[in-house]
């Protein structure tokens, strides 16, 4: 098997550089291993073919089988997913013709993964999204993969998440970025099934609607506390950096830079420009959802921007003096079949779909939202002047 060692002088440590050609050697071993326990990643994608190859092919070193649902993308997404299931356990692919984010909830594609992940008979369960990587130490010594593999039913796994800020190189540490807890977020990245939970309970958090930002993990999950259990709950003292939650509050802990060793490595920040886009379509969804729900303009509206101007993208606001700002670990990116700065580009997808929906709706139909106008080329002037028309025309009403 192809080995390639790299000294980072800075940390004088030796770290073996993650090959691409490696995959297909650990998913045999995989496979050979005939274990009770089987972990099963579950992804939903949607527009992603700029970053969803790296990310199935990072995310295939530490699962047994994926399955993926697509949300009605119309890049080539499945093509991509389609041609990687040639080599990557890939063993299923579902596709909505229809986003279920628009159309119902994301509740629906989520329940749709779980009962996919059971046709499998995954026992754990994996979830992470197109644009989010573990850092790679994790696979040392299957580091992850065991740690999984000691939850048992109705337990799950959170694992610290560092936001990468402004390009690929850095990530923010300050309490601005981290909006759950304000200190270190922790975010669910798996868990035993107890073979009942769904996600029935689950809904959005965003907007009125609550279509969107549904819990990757289902809200039922049961957990039972016994000796088995208690023991691995235990081990948090020893991990300060994973949590054996068995709920969801009691995984939001507060992990410093000091004892930050595995993580997750969340590139929605990478590109500025691309989050305003995403703020705004976000803000976009929510508000055609919640027109559909109840015709209260005014009380739609402000609900979306409160929840929008904070939250995840409260970040933004943050005073330059206030941020802090630190360089992304040589040890997390040693994947070396990744291009990093993919994640950075300004993908226009979700910015050309909110053209489509100002072309049907309307600028006016999405007045009362803080959308930012500046990554939106063209349509702010046209807003403006439409704007002031219809204003005139009040004006000589009156």
């Amino acid at each position: 098997m192809k080995k390639t060692v790299v000294l980072f002088l800075m940390l004088l440590v030796p770290y073996r550089v993650i090959m691409g050609d490696q995959h297909n050697q650990n998913r045999k071993s995989n496979s050979q291993n005939q274990k009770p326990n089987k972990l099963v990643a579950l992804v939903q994608i949607r527009n992603e073919a700029f970053v969803i190859e790296q990310a199935l092919r990072a995310l295939a070193f530490y699962i047994d089988e994926i399955a993926v649902l697509d949300d009605a993308s119309d890049d080539n997404t499945v093509a991509i997913v389609e041609s990687l299931a040639q080599e990557l356990p890939i063993k299923i692919i579902m596709r909505n013709d229809l986003s279920a984010w628009q159309v119902t909830s994301e509740v629906e594609n989520r329940q749709k993964l779980l009962d996919a992940g059971r046709a499998l008979g995954g026992t754990h369960f994996l979830l992470v999204d197109a644009d989010e990587i573990l850092s790679a130490n994790c696979l040392q010594d299957d580091y992850l993969r065991k740690r999984i593999f000691n939850l048992v039913p109705g337990m799950i796994l959170h694992m610290p998440c560092v936001n990468v800020w402004d390009g690929v190189t850095h990530y923010r540490d300050d309490k601005w970025c981290h909006p759950f807890d304000k200190y270190r977020w922790l975010k669910e990245i798996a868990f035993c099934d107890d073979g009942v939970c769904n996600y029935t309970k689950n809904v959005g958090y965003g907007g009125p609607a609550q279509t969107i930002h549904v819990h990757r993990v289902p809200l039922n999950l049961k957990y039972t506390e016994n000796e088995e259990s208690k023991a691995v709950v235990n081990q948090y003292v020893t991990v300060p950096y994973l949590h054996y939650a068995p709920t969801f509050e009691t995984g939001k802990r507060v992990v410093d830079n000091n004892t930050l060793q595995y993580t997750l490595i969340h590139y929605k920040y990478a590109n500025l420009d691309s989050l305003l886009v995403k703020k705004n379509w976000y803000m976009c969804l929510e508000f055609i959802a919640a027109q559909q729900q109840n015709f209260n303009t005014a009380l739609n509206a402000e609900l979306i921007n409160g929840v929008y101007d904070k939250k995840e993208f409260e970040c933004l606001e943050a005073k330059t003096e206030d941020m802090i700002v630190r360089p992304i670990r040589p040890e997390w990116i040693a994947y070396d079949f990744i291009d990093y700065s993919r994640f950075a580009v300004l993908y226009p997808k979700q910015r050309d779909e909110i053209f489509k929906w100002f072309a049907f709706y309307g600028t006016d139909y999405f007045e009362g939202l803080h959308l930012h106008w500046s990554v939106l080329p063209g349509v702010r002037t046209q807003h403006l002047k439409m704007m002031a028309g219809v204003k005139k025309q009040k004006h000589n009403k009156g």
